[in-house]
């Protein structure tokens, strides 16, 4: 049954597989950025595996800083990117969560807003370099109560791992190695 442009059955077939193999839940992303000069860089997904199962993914995105910034805006600056990705991925899980308790979605909106002090990206200030709040608005044309769209909030919220990763400490591990 295709609900929001769910396959509803895919995605509760896929969560049973989870439940009975939690070794099929391991993905892993590796992703590649060329420097281009400036501050563009050319990335793309580099490897992608699904419980060890390579996906093939083909995407190229150039990124660039605005001009304002000393860029030469070819291209959405890192956190656009970041911000992109937090709306995609509660809005995605919003949709599924929907379509799970079949709940029909007309239109979806989302809005991020982040706010950052480029003074620490610029070391001019002991302040954080990177955002300080986050702000996502979702706008919604559906038949649901107020209720039921509160807890499908709830929900994509509770499970988006992009919001998980941006709100939480992920461990970082940075390296440097001179190419030959």
């Amino acid at each position: 049954m295709i609900r929001n442009g769910i396959e509803v059955d895919q995605v509760t077939g896929f969560a049973e597989v989870l439940r009975t193999t939690p070794a099929a839940g391991d993905a892993r992303l590796r992703t590649e950025h060329r420097w281009r000069g400036g501050y563009a860089l050319d990335w793309r997904a580099d490897q992608v595996t699904l419980a060890d199962q390579p996906l093939t993914r083909r995407h190229t995105l150039r990124l660039d800083l605005p001009a304002e910034l000393g860029g030469t805006d070819h291209g959405p600056a890192p956190g656009e990117l970041i911000a992109a990705a937090l709306g995609a991925c509660v809005a995605h899980q919003f949709v599924e969560h929907a379509a799970g308790r079949g709940v029909v979605i007309d239109s979806l909106e989302v809005t991020c807003e982040s706010q950052l002090d480029l003074r620490g990206a610029y070391q001019v200030a002991e302040v954080r370099p990177g955002w300080t709040v986050a702000k996502i608005q979702l706008s919604v044309r559906t038949e649901a109560s107020d209720e039921v769209l509160a807890e499908l909030l709830r929900d994509a919220v509770a499970t988006s791992p992009v919001l998980d990763t941006v709100a939480n400490p992920v461990p970082v591990e940075p390296a440097v190695r001179r190419l030959s």
